[in-house]
């Protein structure tokens, strides 16, 4: 119940509206009150209502407020505005705010009906804002130990009546929350942000579910979680539940890419959640319920229809379990019994390696199916079975497919990540990964099936056996260095780079992006491709990238340090700040910056 709290100038304003006008005949006596005024009309004659009534007169909302209604408004007070432009740098005034964006926060301050202070109650309540396919935003209230809007806005005047509605006076003003927000705003799912919060993830959950979406989210309750927890009795609290099975669990409450109401949902429907496993909806009684791939759950929908701006929540009274891979299994385990792994079974055995991977880890294998075995086997006429490969190249070949910690798909991003196989000087040789436009390692071996939970990592099966890359398949498989590996080929050279960098080496290649290439282009006005640089220059400029006979990496520079360069100059490494550079001997006493270091391959 709320304590109307009047502050001396609302209380003026109120008073004064509310006053009785007398006619001018001093003999009639007869008081003639002022004519019923709508929630615009109040909120342009309460001065504290001042800066609401020119967002709303910029939001074009006029129209919508002065309707006939009823409507019930929760009208932040001009301090309330102030506090939002003093939290965006960027907002000095109601004109930085874009109208989009104004316009969906004050239609959130709206309830397409008359609710009174009296007809309060927890829970959510439908607003003109709207979300995904036009869904209305759910706004919260609380009025369990304090009346609260949204999670902390407070009233401080309500049930001033209009003629087509009422309006409460509030102390903040309210966002429209995300899926994130609403969780958060909700004590019910404190246990639940914990999890998604939880610092040992590899996956950014809150990152995910405050993007566009839309989601659609099951969210467990407080005592959903605890009566997981309640189930191992060796789980006291959400740490003890292994990292690999939160996330596993987590997933499997997400819909993306879909904003389902309930209304939406259709008796044994089975949808495919963020994990890739299935829920089906059980429509049948009279509670609606969720059977999940583990055998025997039957899990309650308990409340429905939460919309955040990406998506939207339903509430079920269970922690929803995936079917999980058998935790005793090694890698080898998995492999040996997955029928279209026989082949790497073999050459693990030819290599003497089924202790490594059997080990504690954690590991991540890219696992080749036999077809990708046996493509290798016809690109070479002497190899006709996995016992026709030496077994040298096969071991460094093998552990060119493994690395020393547990990668998900997940967790892939454009980039290299070092394997157990190596080159000079034990140096661990770098597997390329590339994401942005379709998943790809080593330049072309793609994914047919990740993340195959083992006991000591994770498995994903591949379409190719991956060859340990030199220096020149390395800046061939990255579009990155695609005019480097043209200026190498280019066919006016004397010098065959490429049989040279194919070779033993060592090499140490400081190796120019595209975007070095065309600076250099753009320096000369007679150059605009890499024609029009005479090949003698070219031929020098490329030897000057090149350190022939060592294997240096980036820990092993020193600064001041002067090296010679295939072309016979010198250039010197300058560790003083805080990031690596090159000084050139040239002319042009040229400060080059080392943006990437360390891309390993066989043979520099």
């Amino acid at each position: 119940m709320f304590i109307k709290k009047l502050k001396p100038m609302l209380a003026l304003a109120i008073l004064m509206s509310a006053t009785f006008f007398y006619s001018c005949d001093d003999d009639d006596p007869t008081p003639a009150p002022e004519l019923p005024k709508n929630i615009v009309e109040i909120a342009s004659e309460t001065p504290e209502l001042s800066i609401l009534v020119e967002a709303v007169l910029k939001a074009d909302l006029a129209g919508v407020l002065s309707g006939e209604g009823p409507l019930t408004v929760f009208a932040p007070t001009n301090e309330a505005f102030v506090a939002l432009l003093d939290s965006n740098p960027d907002w000095n005034s109601l004109d930085d705010i874009p109208v989009s964006v104004l316009t969906s926060v004050l239609t959130f301050h709206v309830l397409p009906q008359e609710v009174k202070s009296t007809d309060l109650t927890d829970g959510y309540v439908e607003t003109l804002s709207s979300g995904p396919n036009d869904e209305a935003i759910s706004l919260q209230i609380n009025v369990m130990g304090g009346v609260k809007f949204n999670g902390d806005a407070n009233p401080i005047l309500t049930d001033v009546m209009a003629t087509n509605g009422v309006i409460h006076l509030i102390d903040k003003v309210m966002l429209p929350p995300t899926i994130v927000n609403l969780a958060a705003n909700n004590d019910n799912f404190s246990t639940l942000v914990a999890a998604l919060t939880d610092t040992r993830h590899t996956t950014e959950f809150l990152t995910i579910l405050n993007s566009e979406g839309p989601f659609t989210v099951f969210a467990p309750t407080n005592d959903a979680f605890q009566n997981l927890l309640d189930s191992n009795p060796d789980w006291n609290g959400l740490g003890d539940i292994p990292i690999a099975t939160l996330e596993e669990v987590l997933k499997y409450h997400v819909v993306n890419g879909a904003n389902v109401q309930a209304n939406q949902l259709t008796n044994n429907q089975e949808v495919t959640m963020l994990n890739e496993g299935k829920i089906t909806f059980d429509l049948s009684g009279a509670t609606p319920k969720i059977v999940t791939e583990t055998a025997g759950q039957d899990v309650s929908i308990t409340a429905t229809d939460v919309q955040g701006t990406n998506g939207v929540i339903h509430v079920v009274d269970t922690v929803l379990l995936p079917e999980f891979p058998d935790a005793s299994k090694t890698i080898v385990d998995i492999a040996q019994e997955t029928p279209e792994l026989s082949f790497l079974v073999d050459a693990v055995i030819r290599a003497d390696l089924v202790d490594a991977l059997s080990a504690a880890g954690p590991l991540t294998v890219f696992a080749p199916s036999n077809d990708a075995f046996q493509a290798l086997l016809d690109s070479n006429s002497d190899w006709n079975t996995i016992n026709d490969i030496p077994v040298d190249v096969l071991t460094n070949v093998l552990t060119f497919h493994v690395l020393d910690a547990a990668v998900r798909s997940s967790d892939l991003t454009d980039s290299y990540v070092n394997t157990l196989a190596t080159g000079p000087n034990d140096e661990p040789l770098s597997l390329q990964v590339m994401v942005t436009d379709g998943v790809y390692f080593n330049g072309d071996a793609e994914p047919t099936l990740t993340d195959v939970e083992a006991s000591n990592g994770v498995v994903h099966i591949i379409d190719k056996v991956m060859l340990p890359p030199n220096v020149v398949t390395l800046a061939t498989n990255n579009s990155n260095f695609s005019i480097l590996v043209q200026a190498l080929t280019d066919e006016r050279h004397t010098t065959d780079f490429v049989s040279v960098l194919t070779g033993d080496g060592p090499f140490t290649i400081f190796a120019p992006t595209n975007a070095a290439f065309q600076a250099l282009l753009d320096s000369n006005d007679d150059w605009d491709g890499l024609g029009d640089i005479p090949i003698e220059t070219l031929d020098a400029v490329l030897k000057y990238h090149v350190l022939n006979g060592a294997n240096v990496q980036s820990d092993q520079l020193t600064n001041n340090q002067e090296v010679s360069m295939l072309s016979g100059d010198t250039i010197t490494i300058d560790l003083s700040g805080s990031t690596p550079k090159i000084i050139t001997t040239s002319d042009a006493n040229q400060d080059v910056s080392i943006t990437a270091t360390d891309v390993q391959g066989t043979n520099g």
